[in-house]
């Protein structure tokens, strides 16, 4: 609950120094200032953007011993989908394990569930996510014990396992008038000429595991 307040202090921070993030945007007249047409073209004045997103997710955990094989928990979840939300300098995503995507039953059921927030402006780029991991399945059981699937069908599964993960990026990017970093993640702008930047930033990832025995 910390890490979710956390990410709303942060949501605050960004739009009460919007001129921070988006120091190229005049929001009165609702357009970007100071790119150049030749190489970008934007969709961002006044229109909102919505999409849909698909991603293929996993997450492993190792425990590691010296004096035995350790373990080796995987997740069950493979597709998710997610919706997006994009306007002007601003973007949420959340995303959601898809209740008709094919798992393998007898490695149990993974619960999985994040949230993104990206501001970009002109030359700033900040992306922060949070996202949470349930239910772990021990894939190198037979390591153990070779001759479990002799009685067993299913996979030994920790429901009670679980991960955090939250990310934040902030980046500069120098040639902001040509290259468009938006166009790879909102489509809210097209790079129609090929350019690149230069650029600057700082990145910060935090994970957690727990379990309750």
């Amino acid at each position: 609950m910390k890490r979710l307040n956390f990410i709303f202090v942060l949501l605050l921070v960004c739009f009460t120094n919007s001129d921070l993030f988006a120091q190229e945007v005049d929001f009165e007249d609702n357009v970007r200032l100071k790119i150049d047409t030749n190489y970008i073209e934007s969709f961002k004045d006044g229109y909102f953007l919505l999409r849909l997103n698909f991603d293929h997710k996993y997450n492993s955990i190792d425990i590691l011993s010296t004096d035995t094989t350790g373990f080796e928990y995987l997740t069950n979840n493979s597709w998710t989908q997610g919706l997006g939300v994009a306007y002007k300098w601003f973007s949420l995503d959340l995303s959601f394990h898809m209740p008709w995507a094919s798992v393998n039953p007898t490695k149990g059921e993974t619960k999985n569930s994040s949230i993104g927030i990206g501001v970009n402006g002109g030359k700033f780029w900040f992306r922060t996510f949070y996202e949470k991991n349930q239910g772990y399945y021990l894939d190198n059981v037979t390591q153990w014990d070779e001759d479990y699937f002799e009685t067993n069908t299913d996979y030994p599964l920790r429901n009670d396992l679980r991960s955090h993960t939250f990310y934040l990026s902030m980046n500069y990017g120098f040639n902001g008038d040509r290259y468009s970093n938006v166009s790879s993640i909102t489509q809210q702008e097209r790079q129609i000429k090929g350019a690149g930047s230069f650029t600057a930033g700082l990145t910060y990832v935090r994970t957690l595991t727990e379990a309750d025995y």
